[in-house]
C-alpha cells in the first residue's frame, strides 16, 4: 500500500519530503522512523557559491541539509561515505552541507570531526552537538 505523508510538514513547506525525497510517498513498511529532527532556519537562508542557482538548487540543497542535520543529530560519529550512504547524497554534497551547518546563517550548529583511526590519516568522522 502506498501512501502519503508530510513528515511534519516538509512537503508543505519544502514541496518535497525532505526525510526521504521521495515526493513524500512510501510504501507502508519503508516509512521512516520519526526522527528527532534539528530545526534549520525558516525560511532556508541561500547557500552560497558561484554556480547556485536558487530557482534550480534551493530545495534540493535543503533537502540535503534536512536529511544529514536529522541523521548526524543522534550524537553517533559517521564518515562522509557513512552519511552518504544513509542518505543517498553524494558524499561531497555531505560535506558542503556540514560546512553549510556550521555557518551562522544555517543556525552555528557545532559539528565535531575527528579522525577515526590514526592508521588511516585523512579518514574523518563527524557528529552534530546538540545544545537544545
Amino acid at each position: 500500500m502506498v501512501t502519503s505523508h508530510d513528515h511534519d510538514g516538509e512537503l508543505a513547506r519544502y514541496g518535497m519530503c525532505l526525510t526521504c525525497a521521495a515526493g513524500g510517498h512510501h510504501r507502508e513498511a519503508e516509512r521512516p522512523a520519526p526522527a528527532q529532527q534539528l530545526t534549520l532556519p525558516d525560511p532556508l537562508p541561500e547557500f552560497d557559491g558561484a554556480t547556485y542557482d536558487h530557482e534550480a538548487d534551493h530545495l534540493r540543497l535543503g533537502a540535503q541539509a534536512q536529511r544529514i542535520a536529522d541523521l548526524i543529530s543522534d550524537g553517533q560519529w559517521r564518515t562522509l561515505e557513512e552519511i552518504a550512504t544513509t542518505t543517498g547524497d553524494p558524499q561531497a554534497s555531505v560535506s558542503a552541507r556540514l560546512r553549510d551547518l556550521r555557518k551562522p546563517k544555517f543556525g552555528r550548529h557545532e559539528v565535531e570531526r575527528r579522525l577515526r583511526d590514526p592508521d588511516m590519516p585523512g579518514l574523518h568522522e563527524y557528529r552534530l552537538v546538540r545544545t537544545d
